[in-house]
This record gives structure tokens, sequence and C-alpha cells, in this order.
């Protein structure tokens, strides 16, 4: 069972908790959240711009029932395989985001999205994750919102950010089980996709692998 990942505890000194090279999708400076560093820091309402300019976004398997009603749900062409959903049909692009920051009305957004400008980040050392925030996020402000901390205790906002990132987290664990599962009985193969648009021209779309429909259905029952 995950354990509830602490808020304002560790402090790195001087550095970003991860190396720019190795940074998550949409992350640009995550930071521990700390009650003196982001001490009258407040959370703004959910801008999605920062997803403007991807067309896949991650999802948890949990996801899969809803986010299938609005988007394609592929693995990607690298190892580990992971899930994600197809939101745009050209490189760095999304056709969901709106024009001010808002996803399309009615349509389920990833959790993966909700969850920023949040995240967890391991910490080797004390072998537990922490609660971490992007600092370059547009949502991450001074004069508005609602505080992520009151004194030296996490604020409401930052307690759901925690309790929302341990699920995520919790169920990210549970679908690399599945993907790999997937992967490992020889189930996923390349695909491609052409897309014909409404003023007649098409679009190639590949990078990407399916579940190989025939292989699933031989697999034995168990």
């Amino acid at each position: 069972m995950l354990r509830q990942p602490p808020i304002g505890r560790w402090r790195p000194k001087g550095r970003s908790v991860a190396r720019s090279a190795g940074l998550p999708l949409f992350y640009r400076a995550p930071w521990p959240l700390d009650s003196r560093r982001h001490a009258g820091k407040r959370l703004g309402p959910a801008d999605f711009g920062f997803a403007r300019q991807t067309n896949s976004i991650p999802l948890n398997a949990i996801e899969f029932p809803s986010a299938v009603r609005q988007y394609p749900i592929v693995f990607t062409a690298s190892d580990p395989a992971v899930p994600v959903a197809v939101v745009g049909l050209r490189d760095r692009e999304n056709l969901y985001v709106q024009g001010d920051g808002s996803w399309a009305p009615g349509t389920y957004v990833p959790a993966y999205a909700r969850r920023y400008p949040f995240i967890l980040v391991e910490n080797p050392e004390q072998k537990q994750f922490t609660v971490c925030i992007d600092e370059a996020s547009a949502s991450l402000r001074d004069g508005e919102g609602e505080p992520l901390f009151e004194g030296d205790a996490p604020a409401a906002a930052a307690i759901r950010a925690r309790d929302f990132c341990s699920a995520f987290q919790a169920q990210t664990v549970a679908t690399r089980a599945f993907a790999d599962a997937v992967a490992g009985a020889g189930l996923l193969i390349e695909n491609r996709a052409q897309v014909a648009l409404r003023d007649g021209r098409a679009l190639g779309m590949s990078g990407f692998r399916v579940i190989d429909e025939a292989k699933f259905n031989a697999l034995p029952d168990e």
C-alpha cells in the first residue's frame, strides 16, 4: 500500500528535483512543495495551455472506459510500452485545448493532465515519494487562487494534490504491470493510420503500437 507522501519536508539544496533532460511530459521546473519556499503561493484555476503542444497523453488503465469514448488509445512504439490517448493528428498538436486554455467541453480530461502542476518524485535517500509542483506553471500565482499553505501546514489545495498524486501513482504501477503483460504475451504490433480530412487532404500517422486482435483472441482462457 502506498504511504501518504510528505508535503514540505524534503528541501533539495539549490537544484531542481529532476534534470531537464529527464523531465516528464509537461514539467519544466518541479520542486518539492515547501511551506517556506512556497509561502504565499496560490493555485489558480485550471489552465491546460501546458498541454497544447502534444498529440498524445499517457493514460492509466482505469481510465480506458472513459477515455475511449473520445480518443483512440494506442501504445508507444518504444519500450516500456505506455498506453496513451491520441489528442491530435499532427506532431505538437492537441485538438482539445481551446484558445483560452480550457479543455473541450464535454470531453474526458486524462488524469495525467489533471494532475499537473503537481507530481510525485521519488527521494532515493528516504525511499519515499515527495509531492512536488512545477514552479514554471501558469497556475502557480502570488495574488489570487487557493493557498498552498496556511502557515507551516498544507492547505486544502496541497492536500487534494497529495491525495490525487498518490492515487495516480498507484494506478500507474498497476498500468505498468498490465502493459508489461500485454507486451510479454507478444500482443503489440506496429500500426499506421490514414486520416481523411474534410478538405480532402490525407494524413498518415505512425510511431505507435496496438493490440493484435487475432493474437488476443487466440490466447488461452486463463
